[in-house]
Parts: C-alpha cells; structure tokens; sequence
C-alpha cells in the first residue's frame, strides 16, 4: 500500500504569506488531522514572491481522492479567503513516485545542458519528504 499525496500550488495576494501561514496552521492542519487515513501535511512558502505549496498525505487513493470529491478540500481554501489572488487547483499522486520524478527531473542527464538548479534546501526538503513516505506503515 503507498501514500498519496495531494499537491496545491497557492498564488497569495501581495503581502498575505504571514496571515495565510497562520491560518493554516489554525485552521486548516487541525481540520485535516481529524479525517480518516490521513497521515500528515506539509506548508511551504517561497522567501521570494507570493507563492506557498501545500502537500496532503493520506494512507491510500480513495481517501486522498474522497477529501477532494467531498468537497472538504474546497471548505478549507475557503479559509484563506482574499488572501488569494486566485483559487488554487489541487492535484494527486502516489506520493514517492511523485517525489522521486521530481528528484530526477531537477537532475541533469549526463551530456544535456543543466535546466534551473535545484535550490539545495528544496531538494533536502523534498529528500526529507521522500525519506519520511518510505518509513510510513499503513494501518
């Protein structure tokens, strides 16, 4: 059995990092530590822009998939109200596959010109994540 993940990408209105940080972690991850199957999440904010990434880990498909479909996932985003510039769109996936996709994409083949760097804190970060997915034992 693997963990899924659910993946939203947050384009914030200017100057609201602070305040949509702060509502996450009062409103959101309480909400979400309370659902069935649900293993842990993830807030991440950019230094630079007004962007912030959130991942949702759940003990299999249906309940990653469930917690869109029912309509919670959207209950939620509705806490951060105008703190958006727009309303995000989440997406799913097995969670170490994703991880390690993107690990591999931000490496450069041997012989191909180098795309954007990896920043080295977001590729630990995304290490760490992938480390922590491999050690969860399903229920």
């Amino acid at each position: 059995m693997s963990v899924w993940a659910g993946m939203v990408i947050y384009q914030l209105s200017p100057g609201s990092k602070s305040r949509a940080t702060a509502i996450w972690k009062e409103r959101v991850l309480p909400f979400l530590s309370k659902q069935r199957d649900f293993k842990g999440a993830y807030w991440l904010v950019g230094q630079e822009g007004d962007r912030a990434f959130s991942i949702d880990l759940w003990d299999n498909d249906i309940a990653a998939s469930t917690f869109e479909s029912s309509g919670l996932h959207k209950k939620l985003v509705a806490n951060f109200g105008l703190l958006l510039a727009h309303e995000p769109t989440r997406i799913q996936c097995q969670a170490e596959e994703c991880l390690v996709a993107a690990l591999s994409d931000a490496a450069p083949a041997s012989g191909q010109p180098a795309g954007p760097a990896t920043p080295p804190k977001a590729e630990g970060l995304a290490l760490k994540l992938l480390e922590t997915i491999r050690s969860w034992k399903p229920k």
